[in-house]
């Protein structure tokens, strides 16, 4: 007995990647128009990450059938990728098929709300900057959301209240609990997201560039 997706998990599995095959190697789209108006074209599958039956690739037999059913189980991919997870398991095992998902969702999340010219380059490292630099992007927006002036671009990382720097309309990040903030600040720095206004370690000072400020503002 296999334990298939209904037609509500497929669709939900493409539509949280917009329709894009998972494999970050591949990216194709994979629902267009046909050729008569009320046509549309779709190569994509909602393949199982663990197989819908014994026997298949990458079976668990520890799972239950509600889960090997769920979107949890899932993977939105065209039907060339789909054949080459199955056709070779060992090289596409689950905890990969997973990172895939992961990735892609985070990718379709990260383009909501922008301009579809945005290069495919341009969204992944957004998306991989959403996943390794969460706690300092989650300090960036609540400063973007609460400001009013939409002119707020510098912010200061200081270890703890106790410590004052002298500047005006700039924002302050205090890291003293938070200690990978001063890592994570750096990484988005050296992709080019922030410009480092001065050269303190114990009080780094950053400029929002303003493409990466809007794209704040929008996710």
């Amino acid at each position: 007995m296999r334990d298939d997706f209904t037609q509500r998990t497929k669709d939900i599995l493409a539509r949280r990647v917009s329709f894009v095959c998972s494999n970050p190697e591949c990216r194709k789209k994979t629902v267009g128009p046909g050729e008569t108006p009320d046509k549309t074209v779709n190569i994509g599958v909602a393949a199982h990450i663990a197989a819908a039956s014994e026997g298949g690739p990458r079976f668990d037999p520890f799972m239950s059938h509600e889960e090997r059913a769920s979107v949890g189980n899932g993977i939105w991919l065209c039907q060339n990728c789909a054949h080459l997870i199955d056709a070779d398991p060992d090289k596409y095992p689950s905890d990969l098929l997973a990172s895939w998902k992961r990735q892609a969702e985070a990718e379709a999340r990260s383009s909501i709300g922008r301009r579809s010219g945005m290069s495919s380059e341009d969204v992944l490292m957004l998306s991989e900057a959403e996943t390794l630099c969460s706690d300092a992007i989650g300090c960036l927006r609540n400063i973007v959301e609460k400001d009013e002036s939409h002119l707020l671009r510098d912010v200061v990382l200081l270890p703890n209240k106790y410590v004052c720097f002298s500047g005006s309309f700039l924002s302050t990040v205090y890291y003293e609990e938070q200690p990978l903030l001063l890592e994570q600040f750096r990484w988005l720095k050296e992709q080019g997201f922030l410009v480092k206004l001065n050269e303190r370690r114990d009080a780094p000072l950053y400029r929002i560039t303003n493409s990466f400020y809007r794209w704040l503002q929008v996710t």
